[in-house]
């Protein structure tokens, strides 16, 4: 059994699907981020509501925490965005450590820049080509 999996057997990835949370994301929206995982791809994607709840958790704006918090990136801090993203329980400690177990199992350096990307994306949308190839589409 998977060190991410739940009391009833399920993995990280079933556990999305089985919320609807993958379903209610069939549609890519600018700010999405696919994330391969170890038990399947996972679909990343910040909220207007989860960015709020990500400050109010850390006492400080989003802006601030990539200037400051984020700048020395901490495999916690990682698995706190990578599980907001995916609109998981980023407040739980046992869920946060049984998805950093999984790390090495995934590629971390791949996790960081999905993770990155998808801060981009929502943060800075001006910054971030709506489409692949399309360099015009980052022009301010």
């Amino acid at each position: 059994m998977p060190l991410h999996s739940t009391a009833d057997g399920q993995t990280l990835s079933d556990t999305f699907k089985s919320t609807g949370y993958e379903q209610s994301m069939a549609i890519p929206l600018l700010g999405e981020k696919t994330l391969p995982w170890s038990d399947g791809a996972l679909t990343l994607r910040l909220s207007i509501g989860t960015m709020m709840e990500l400050e109010d958790h850390m006492n400080m704006g989003l802006m601030t925490a990539l200037q400051t918090r984020f700048a020395d990136m901490t495999i916690r801090d990682l698995v706190m965005l990578l599980l907001a993203m995916t609109g998981r329980d980023f407040r739980d400690p046992q869920l946060i450590r049984n998805v950093a177990a999984e790390l090495p199992r995934n590629d971390i350096a791949q996790t960081m820049l999905a993770v990155a990307e998808c801060l981009q994306a929502n943060l800075a949308p001006q910054l971030t080509p709506l489409t692949q190839g399309d360099d015009s589409a980052a022009q301010p």
